[in-house]
């Protein structure tokens, strides 16, 4: 049976959005058998609620996070295939690439096909030429929207994508850059994993 918490030992968070991560390390550090665990409720504005939580009810509840953090992984049935992903919707999505193509393009010589027809329409427009969407600083034109709102970060500045990697603080105007950089950051930390393991 888990005794009672001692009236005098004193709450060890600071921080009430403390992790639970921090959480344990802070609790083995200072080697209590209890903490006080803080837990963010919103009833219309924040209220803190405080109990006190015995240290394995703490890990089992970090196991649990864990297991919820797990990138889970979805993997295409077809044969040959097996891409894997991190979603059943992207799977889902993937999923409909392996249907038959019925949309068809009619501009000669083409003959290409496609799973919908807004993916027909979209591909059309490099037979007409047509560039609809037009950036209001330069007079650009593209054909698709996307690629305008591309473009018009190279008018306001805005670098939505931020690398991840902790230390690095560098952002992007385009997810493919972003990926290109921390793939470097990843060959780098390879290298230099390299290099501890030869030492």
């Amino acid at each position: 049976m888990i005794n009672e918490p001692r009236r005098s030992l004193k709450p060890i968070i600071d921080n009430p959005k403390e992790s639970m991560l921090d959480l344990m390390n802070r609790a083995k550090h200072w080697e209590k058998r209890w903490v006080l665990y803080s837990n963010v409720l919103d009833h219309g504005g924040e209220i803190w609620l405080q109990k006190w939580v015995a240290l394995d009810e703490i890990e089992e509840e970090m196991q649990l996070e864990e297991e919820k953090m797990a990138p889970k992984v979805y993997k295409c049935k077809i044969e040959d295939c097996g891409k894997e992903f991190n979603d059943s919707g992207s799977l889902k999505k993937h999923a409909s690439t392996h249907g038959e193509k019925q949309f068809l393009c009619t501009y000669e010589g083409c003959g290409k096909k496609f799973l919908d027809n807004s993916k027909l329409r979209r591909h059309q427009l490099v037979h007409t030429g047509e560039r609809p969407y037009e950036c209001q600083y330069c007079s650009k034109k593209f054909s698709l929207d996307f690629n305008l709102r591309t473009h018009l970060r190279t008018h306001t500045g805005d670098k939505p994508y931020q690398c991840s990697y902790p230390g690095c603080l560098k952002r992007f105007t385009q997810s493919s850059n972003l990926a290109a950089h921390e793939k470097n950051h990843m060959i780098k930390q390879g290298k230099k994993d390299d290099e501890e393991v030869k030492s």
